[in-house]
């Protein structure tokens, strides 16, 4: 059975190599993409098999990412980053992911924790959130519950409107990097006057009160990658860390899943 599951994966990876080959890069993508490729025959690559086996989140790793600024690669050039083609983000990410494929999802989660912010934030939430994200900050985002994935209508989490902004309580399970994002972009349910008024998302700060990590999930692969609950107890948020209108979450929602599933695949 191992070796069967060992010939799937080599064959899937050849089939990526094969689909990338030939992809329209500019000059300057293809020296980024070479230097990538460098760092992670490198460096990162010879630690994948003991971040995996030791469970080890592999910091050292990211810190080598942030200090190439590939974080920027997904941040707008008006916020100070440096955006590239499609084609150019999958090989990157794809060069990553072989790696140390722990790496890889945490990279991917940052970008996916970003999206939201890039695509619905306020331009005083983008100026506030996408620096910190550009200097290394992890971001992450947070939608399933335990009897809800991405579906809307069975999400319990919920945020009560008060005079100057919301209170938030519920559990968010199998979060991506959910005990160690800095910033966390949290899909709820916001209650007005005793009414839903629909699925709304916030970004949350680590150092918010009231937000916590819970239980850390046992995997199977990905070890390196920490998967957790994050737990909302009476945590209050700031009426200006709300994304986009209150009941209008469903339309970022979506935005959100199908920005990542291209980078999972």
């Amino acid at each position: 059975m191992e070796a069967s599951l060992s010939h799937g994966s080599r064959e899937m990876g050849h089939m990526k190599d094969f689909l990338l080959k030939g992809v329209a890069l500019s000059e300057d993508e293809s020296l980024l993409v070479e230097t990538v490729r460098d760092l992670c025959r490198n460096e990162i690559a010879p630690r994948a098999a003991e971040v995996d086996r030791e469970e080890k989140f592999p910091w050292d790793n990211i810190a080598k990412i942030n200090e190439m600024g590939l974080n920027g690669l997904f941040i707008p050039e008006k916020y100070g980053g440096n955006p590239i083609s499609k084609n150019a983000w999958f090989m990157i990410l794809k060069e990553i992911s072989k790696a140390c494929p722990s790496t890889g999802i945490i990279f991917a989660t940052t970008s996916h924790g970003c999206h939201p912010i890039v695509q619905f934030g306020t331009p005083e939430q983008k100026k506030r959130f996408l620096p910190p994200i550009l200097k290394g900050a992890l971001a992450a985002i947070s939608i399933t519950e335990s009897d809800a994935g991405s579906d809307a209508k069975a999400m319990r989490a919920q945020a009560i409107k008060k005079s100057d902004g919301y209170v938030l309580n519920g559990t968010k399970s199998f979060v991506t990097t959910g005990d160690v994002a800095d910033i966390l972009t949290v899909f709820v349910k916001v209650k007005e006057e005793n009414e839903i008024v629909g699925l709304t998302p916030f970004i949350l700060t680590k150092d918010m009160a009231g937000l916590r990590a819970g239980k850390i999930e046992k995997k199977m692969g990905l070890r390196g990658s920490s998967t957790s609950e994050v737990i909302l107890e009476d945590c209050y948020v700031p009426a200006d860390h709300l994304l986009g209108a209150p009941g209008g979450g469903f339309k970022i929602l979506l935005s959100s899943l199908n920005s990542s599933r291209p980078n999972i695949a």
